[in-house]
């Protein structure tokens, strides 16, 4: 099943940082432990989907998720909630952006419930970007960024707000009142982006406790996504590190000026850690809504991912030892075959 093989995938982490530059999508992905914490519960991830003939639709997605921290399996209820989320985008694909990002939300919510039955969750902020256009949606209190320019200055601004008492209702606390694996009653915040926009940036609360000045500040002044992404990584630290960290990055303005064409029907994911293939074998399988596809999965074992252009910081407390760069054979190499049933959109 294919969201038994995103899952396994996404599930994936590191004791240190991990930053990723995709090779052909203008997306950085980020993620770092942090200096408090005992595992990662934060999970990130960019997909893009090109179904192919005969229906030819095209969509990207960039999301977050952070596992409810304190509660049940929270890096468990995470996974499930992305992998459950990007699984539920591809078999949806022929619906509306809105609708496919609330139907999927809505799967995701009640994959992580039956998992954990109410004592756990998990964040999660996606932009999904189709037919020039891009939609936000958003449940809890990971964050959506915009950078654009609004009255011939340019800024940075909240697109989101939290799902918390204070923010939700305007009362007290930063508990939260929806998150994905609530259960029944679970109304995803979905709306465009902003004109205008020229980036977007994704984040947990890890990284976006630090001040708003200095944050937007620190951001708009990078000379390149990676670098903006890096040193608010950077700062999260320095100010002792007290969750997960994780960041995802997205060039909008770049990628509405030269969009990508691509042929064949695939599937195609990046995170902090590396890059996973999924390629629709045959127009047959198109034709009958069933994708049956062959995964060229890379996973790196190295301080770096050619590919990927995936780099990492290793743990401040207990460092490993890691391989030295070496050529393609460094990385683990293997093929799976994948079905996926869908219902007829």
């Amino acid at each position: 099943m294919l969201e038994q093989q995103i899952s396994r995938w996404i599930a994936r982490q590191d004791d240190g940082r991990s930053i990723s530059v995709a090779s052909d999508l203008p997306v950085v992905l980020a993620t770092d432990i942090g200096c408090s914490r005992k595992e990662n519960q934060d999970r990130v991830a960019a997909m893009r989907v090109h179904a192919g003939y005969p229906s030819n639709i095209s969509f990207v997605c960039v999301a977050v998720c952070d596992g409810m921290g304190g509660m049940s399996d929270g890096g468990a209820s995470a996974t499930l909630a992305l992998s459950s989320f990007l699984t539920e985008l591809v078999r949806q694909r022929r619906l509306r952006p809105e609708e496919k990002l609330k139907s999927s939300i809505e799967y995701a919510n009640a994959q992580v419930f039956n998992f954990v039955k109410a004592k756990g969750g998990a964040t999660l902020s996606a932009v999904l970007l189709e037919d020039g256009k891009a939609f936000s949606a958003n449940v809890g209190d990971s964050r959506i960024y915009v950078d654009r320019t609004n009255m011939d200055e340019r800024c940075l601004e909240r697109a989101t707000v939290d799902d918390n008492l204070s923010e939700a209702f305007g009362g007290h606390g930063k508990e939260l009142v929806q998150f994905v694996g609530i259960g029944e009653g679970i109304s995803p915040h979905i709306k465009a982006l902003p004109e205008q926009t020229k980036s977007f940036i994704l984040t947990t609360d890890g990284v976006h406790f630090i001040d708003e000045k200095v944050f937007s500040k620190v951001f708009l002044i990078a000379s390149d996504l990676r670098q903006g992404v890096e040193r608010l990584m950077d700062i999260a630290e320095w100010h002792g590190g007290p969750d997960n960290a994780t960041i995802a990055a997205f060039d909008l303005e770049h990628f509405l000026q030269f969009p990508l064409v691509h042929e064949g029907g695939h599937v195609e994911l990046w995170n902090a850690f590396g890059n996973l293939q999924l390629m629709w074998a045959n127009k047959e399988d198109e034709d009958q809504n069933l994708p049956s596809s062959k995964a060229r999965v890379e996973v790196p074992v190295n301080i770096e991912e050619k590919d990927a252009k995936a780099t990492r910081k290793p743990p401040r407390k207990r460092a490993k030892k890691k391989k030295k760069l070496g050529d393609e054979s460094d990385l683990e190499q293997f093929e799976i075959d994948i079905r996926l049933g869908e219902e007829e959109g």
